[in-house]
């Protein structure tokens, strides 16, 4: 078995191949963030996902194809970094500050400490502003628990659980600590949202669930020991922990251990799959990891074991939270998200903005001579259409022909981005 066993579901090929022939360029790249989420997505959620696609505009559907969004949603979670037990507060912590502008778009799911945070904290209107509210709120209340690292030390037996080596020990969140302290802002709606569009509603609760109480992402639960080659590695996409099996007295838990390949951040040619090698035994950059017990090489597809002595007070880690984990290191790898800077993909946004935008004759004719545009009364399955939170009013259903000029209309100046994520959002 291989890190994205996905790609060789026929159904899912036959969806994809689908998508890339309704777009303008069925033969040229997408961003790699799109093209990760299609590859991996649960292939009922990307049934409902190709309905709705199909149902926009051909140029809406090209935007979407090619947007750096895709990406920027992942950078938000490889953004791994140890706590330190030395008892000392750090300088970062009390200036992890969430980002400026409270967010406008609505959540995929209902988020009690997200609800708590909003009111919390006033929209601010500049920089200064923004930085005054957070240090007012909230969000100074939570900080790193060296407690919890200290449990999650001596749970793990102040070894690292991929080479049971005892050296360079840190305590890794799983669910990252910095994307815990932006509930409520446009990182963390933004983040949510496209995940929502590709994972079924049940599964998007469970994960976010498990950080919802009042110590957030300093449970037990989510901190595991790595060595500080291996937390980094992991931390940027480079290998992840397939959960299998909790055992029933909830003291032995066992995952599978991949690497993944790099992906250096670059379009992606959305009919071509991501290879799914087995039993690789380094990472890309020729890295290897040894059981420091068996002296063997890690490979893909080995069976890790973990074990508490006392599950009620040091915990496994989350079955929730590791199933997660799994899907979003994948994604990141295969979009290079942790590569990419920021300001590479606003340049690519800049470059983007050239991009010469059709008259609505030309819109128009294009619709007329597209198979994939639906024709008036045609239906659209009810499963496919968000119709919770993010569309109280059912009113980003897609829309047919005759009501698209009118859509134009009304949604003149909006930004793209809203736009695409009201209209193209499947729950």
């Amino acid at each position: 078995m291989g890190a994205y066993d996905e790609v060789e579901d026929p159904r899912r090929l036959k969806l994809i191949a689908q998508i890339s022939d309704s777009i303008d360029f069925a033969s040229e790249p997408v961003n790699p963030g799109f093209w990760a989420f299609l590859w991996l997505s649960e292939l009922s959620q990307l049934e409902g996902y190709t309905q709705v696609f199909f149902a926009n505009p051909r140029p809406m559907r090209s935007d979407s194809a090619t947007s750096t969004s895709w990406t920027r949603c992942l950078k938000v979670w490889n953004t791994h970094s140890p706590i330190r037990t030395d008892h000392k507060k750090r300088k970062s912590d009390s200036l992890d500050i969430p980002e400026t502008m409270a967010s406008k778009i609505p959540r995929v799911s209902t988020n009690v400490a997200q609800t708590q945070k909003r009111s919390d904290v006033p929209k601010p209107t500049s920089p200064a502003k923004a930085q005054a509210a957070t240090s007012a709120s909230k969000f100074q209340d939570y900080s790193r628990s060296v407690s919890a690292a200290d449990e999650c030390k001596k749970r793990d037996k102040l070894s690292c659980l991929v080479t049971r080596g005892g050296d360079c020990i840190e305590t890794a969140h799983i669910y990252p600590f910095s994307l815990g302290r932006k509930a409520g802002f446009v990182a963390y709606d933004e983040f949510w949202e496209r995940l929502g569009m590709f994972w079924p509603p049940e599964k998007i609760k469970a994960w976010e669930a498990v950080t919802l109480g009042p110590d957030r992402t300093e449970i037990l639960e989510n901190l595991i020991s790595l060595a500080s080659t291996v937390h980094g590695m992991w931390g940027t996409g480079k290998l992840a922990f397939k959960p299998l099996e909790l055992s029933e007295d909830k003291r032995m838990l066992t995952v599978e251990f991949h690497w993944l390949r790099d992906w250096s951040y670059g379009t992606q040619k959305l009919r071509i799959p991501p290879s799914n090698p087995v039993k690789s035994d380094s990472s890309s950059n020729n890295t290897r990891l040894i059981n420091c017990e068996t002296l063997e090489l890690i490979r893909s597809g080995d069976i890790l074991t973990w074990t508490t002595d006392d599950p009620e007070k040091r915990p496994l880690p989350s079955i929730e939270l590791l199933e997660m984990q799994w899907v979003l290191n994948r994604l990141v790898a295969l979009a290079g998200a942790a590569d990419v800077s920021e300001e590479d993909l606003d340049r690519e946004d800049m470059a983007g903005l050239e991009t010469p935008v059709l008259t609505e004759t030309e819109e128009e004719e294009l619709e007329e001579n597209d198979p994939y545009c639906e024709a008036e009364g045609s239906h659209i399955e009810e499963s496919a259409l968000s119709v919770g939170p993010i569309s109280p009013a059912g009113e980003n259903r897609p829309l047919l022909h005759q009501q698209r000029k009118k859509h134009r209309e009304t949604t003149e100046g909006e930004d793209p981005l809203e736009l695409r994520s009201r209209d193209l959002n499947v729950r």
